[in-house]
């Protein structure tokens, strides 16, 4: 097999051309949140730090650890890319959703009012309760924040908006707050990652008249769905042992292995890319496809041009493409577990009777009119005052 051929039956989609080796800089995983077209590619606007539990399961402790690490990677990476609330009609309707709840609990002057984002990411359902707070002349609010991902939170009060907001690294179950010491409690696509603890610990931090508003995964919505198109994609590439063959034929030919080796290897490949492109084939859109298909390229770019890179580089490379597709995995495995389906909610909703909630109300939240709807909402108010 001569350098540059393309090798093996259908592996990659075609040759990319790059003026450098793709990942020297790793080609950025896509958005772990990217969801469907008519999301226009921005997702949830927090995705989790890797909260103590994953949908309601208890997690060993290496296993939590790996989800933990594979969360803050990709916060560390680029902390605003788990953002929503800055793109596309889904994000007009959530933002417009917020602006809502807040500007029902929200007064002209200076009232105090304690808000905690719980599970925040990088703030963003926090800076629109800041900016509907001064768009109705409200100086009295306290800003708190907390979550498991410091990566997330040090983006965070790098927003003008939350300057000066008090900020705390926390599992979602174990929120470091007095009982009944907030006046709300608000939450976007993060306290289920806890489970039942996240929304319990939550709960028990409003006050009496205070509100608990949360916007909350689906179980069955548009963004489970992908996230689990996503995941079979992803666990499909894991398990091929398409990297593995890719570096093993480009090695044998930059060594100048013999040729029945190198051919052996280029089987291999082909095996590999046949499987994958299969899958892909049959995938629904998502970011976890446009992934792969880039990586496909990436790796035609780097047999097309295998006289320019070293064994070496080229080894690290795919060792990081390796490692990227791993924790992307693990992001969208607890993504899909985080998901509540109605009795998953009826256990919270009947958690927040016991404490003393009424006005409980749980509906879908379409991203618009008649469309699949990608989340549920869950308002609550504590009663007393």
């Amino acid at each position: 097999m001569r350098e540059g051929q393309v090798f093996g039956p259908a592996l990659f989609f075609c040759a990319y051309s790059r003026a450098r080796i793709p990942g020297r800089a790793f080609h950025r995983l896509p958005n772990a949140s990217h969801f469907l077209p008519v999301m226009h590619h921005f997702g949830v606007c927090h995705v989790p730090g890797g909260e103590g539990m994953v949908g309601g399961g208890e997690t060993r402790g290496d296993e939590l650890q790996a989800v933990h690490e594979a969360w803050s990677e990709y916060w560390d990476d680029d902390s605003d890319s788990g953002e929503a609330l800055t793109n596309g009609t889904h994000a007009a309707r959530l933002r417009g959703y917020w602006f809502g709840v807040f500007q029902t609990e929200f007064d002209a002057g200076d009232r105090s009012l304690r808000l905690l984002d719980a599970a925040c990411g990088t703030g963003v359902v926090a800076r629109i309760a800041r900016q509907t707070a001064e768009a109705r002349g409200m100086g009295g609010l306290e800003l708190f924040l907390t979550d498991f991902s410091e990566p997330a939170l040090a983006s965070a009060v790098l927003k003008p908006e939350l300057s000066h907001a008090s900020c705390a690294a926390a599992d979602a179950r174990s929120l470091p707050f007095a009982d009944e010491s907030m006046d709300m409690v608000v939450s976007q696509f993060g306290l289920e990652y806890a489970g039942v603890g996240g929304f319990e610990s939550a709960i028990r931090l409003v006050a009496p008249g205070g509100r608990l508003a949360c916007v909350v995964h689906k179980e069955g919505g548009a963004i489970a769905n992908e996230c689990a198109g996503n995941l079979t994609v992803l666990s499909q590439v894991d398990s091929s042992g398409l990297i593995e063959a890719f570096l093993n034929l480009f090695t044998a030919i930059r060594e100048s292995a013999p040729e029945p080796d190198v051919q052996a290897f280029a089987q291999v490949a082909g095996a590999c890319g046949q499987r994958i492109n299969t899958v892909l084939a049959t995938a629904m859109p998502g970011a976890a496809r446009e992934h792969v298909s880039q990586l496909l390229r990436d790796m035609q770019t780097v047999m097309d041009r295998i006289g320019n890179y070293s064994v070496a580089e080229v080894r690290d490379w795919a060792e990081a493409q390796a490692a990227n597709i791993a924790a992307y995995r693990l992001r969208m495995e607890s993504m899909v577990a985080s998901a509540q389906s109605e009795a998953g909610l009826r256990t919270i909703t009947d958690s927040l009777a016991r404490h003393g909630y009424d006005s409980i109300t749980v509906a879908e939240f379409p991203i618009e009119d008649g469309v699949f709807p990608i989340a549920w909402t869950l308002d609550a108010r504590r009663a007393g005052a």
